[in-house]
């Protein structure tokens, strides 16, 4: 095994470790939107969320995190489609927002 073997290996396992990482963080946002909704009394709709945005920036527990923004949508009672907003720091919840929306 060569020293180019090796490094492809570790370029292969650090690309799996931040998709596997970035699917995880997905999965936490869609989890806090999910509950966000239930506990507003409203609809996640589509089931997901998206990503938005992605920064680096400071963190509390380590010296840098990637700060991400997920979008999705959500209903009253399936009359009028709304978005929401996720934003997580790592793998902490910073913000779940919702937009304005019609109470039924």
């Amino acid at each position: 095994m060569t020293l180019a073997d090796l490094f492809l290996i570790f370029v292969v396992a650090a690309i799996a470790y931040a998709v596997w990482h970035h699917l995880e963080v997905s999965r936490i946002a869609r989890y806090h939107a999910a509950k966000r909704c239930e506990q507003s009394d409203l609809v996640l709709l589509d089931q997901s969320v998206i990503l938005e945005a992605m920064k680096l920036r400071r963190s509390n527990s380590a010296l840098f995190a990637f700060e991400r923004s997920y979008k999705f949508e959500f209903s009253t009672v399936g009359d009028a489609r709304y978005r929401g907003q996720v934003v997580m720091l790592g793998k902490r919840l910073q913000h779940v927002g919702l937009q304005p929306y019609k109470i039924n």
